[in-house]
């Protein structure tokens, strides 16, 4: 089974780990967007500027989507580059939301970076009786041969680079009485990329950009001949990627108290 990975590049850096940033890639499996929200018109919850791509194709299909992020910079680069999402700045760790408003909470590549403790019980309120907290991470595909290949090379520089990783989050979900029972699916996705694209990626993760050049140079002529071997021109090569989903539905009964509802509430809108 593919696990959450430090993958190569682009880096988005979360201390030592390394996540694709699923904001810049074009080709997201669409099924694995109808299996995180499998509502039609479903009111969604996006949690985070991760979430802001999934978020804009989730209102595409019809959901009404609402995203949280609680830094101001990063909600106005969401707001120029999706003006259709409705934006609400917020800290998933103290929603600004009444209970049941929601029938699906969606979080790509962002539930590490919340306290799971706090952030899981606010999804659980929010969330409608049956709705659903629904994470994806991209992960390395590495049943290829030439993606192995290139793992044992760049290995040689940085040990940690490329290999798998569990993502406690993920853990600390299964484990949450809120969400007893947690479902997984898996998505193909490939990702075009150039010789020169290669080669920039690999030159600019954190460790590796800090080579000397009598170091680098070595390095990116065995992850050009990996290339030249591997693809067949005119195509580009593509790296394989899976999209891990995970899917779990609400348990209101482990609430302490009533959900009460407010006849009426505040809600601040960027």
């Amino acid at each position: 089974m593919n696990t959450p990975v430090r993958p190569l590049i682009p880096p988005v850096t979360t201390g030592r780990t390394y996540h694709l940033n699923m904001t810049s890639r074009s080709g997201f499996p669409s099924a694995a967007d109808d299996w995180l929200v499998p509502s039609t018109a479903a009111r969604v919850l996006a949690v985070g500027q991760g979430s802001a791509s999934m978020a804009a194709r989730l209102h595409a299909a019809g959901h009404r989507v609402t995203l949280i992020e609680d830094q101001l910079d990063e909600l106005v680069a969401i707001r120029n580059r999706y003006p259709a999402l409705e934006l609400v700045a917020a800290s998933a760790e103290g929603l600004p939301f009444q209970p049941c408003s929601f029938e699906a909470v969606v979080i790509a590549q962002g539930m590490h970076l919340l306290a799971p403790g706090l952030a899981l019980a606010e999804f659980a309120r929010v969330l409608t009786s049956g709705g659903c907290l629904s994470l994806a991470y991209i992960t390395r595909d590495d049943s290829v041969p030439w993606v192995r290949r290139l793992a044992a090379v760049l290995q040689t520089y940085d040990p940690e680079l490329m290999t798998s990783g569990q993502v406690e989050s993920v853990d600390a979900l299964a484990a949450n009485p809120y969400f007893p029972e947690v479902a997984e699916r898996s998505f193909r996705m490939w990702v075009p990329i150039t010789r020169q694209g290669m080669l920039t990626m690999v030159s600019s993760a954190p460790r590796l950009a800090g080579l000397d050049p009598s170091e680098a140079r070595p390095l990116l002529d065995a992850v050009g001949a990996i290339y030249d071997s591997s693809a067949k021109p005119p195509e580009p090569l593509t790296l394989p990627y899976a999209v891990q989903c995970w899917r779990a539905e609400v348990d209101h009964s482990e609430f302490t108290s009533e959900l009460d509802l407010a006849a009426d509430g505040l809600q601040i809108l960027l």
